[in-house]
């Protein structure tokens, strides 16, 4: 997508906040408190790359760090 012209900060949106618009779940897409938590840590921006995406430092599921 990235390639295809958008900012890194759009297909990030794309694949988490609009998805879960467009799905109706109100407790996903985004970082709040009371919504559900599954996430992925980088080491570095993908804001300044998207292939940053790569460089996964850790995981969450639930709030719950996955070793």
């Amino acid at each position: 997508m990235v390639q295809a012209g958008i900012t890194p900060m759009q297909a990030i949106q794309a694949a988490t906040k609009s998805g879960a618009e467009f799905l109706k779940a109100k407790d996903l897409g985004t970082l709040e408190k009371s919504k559900w938590a599954d996430l992925v840590v980088l080491d570095k921006s993908p804001l300044d790359d998207i292939k940053n995406t790569r460089t996964i430092d850790s995981v969450y599921i639930a709030g719950t760090r996955v070793k």
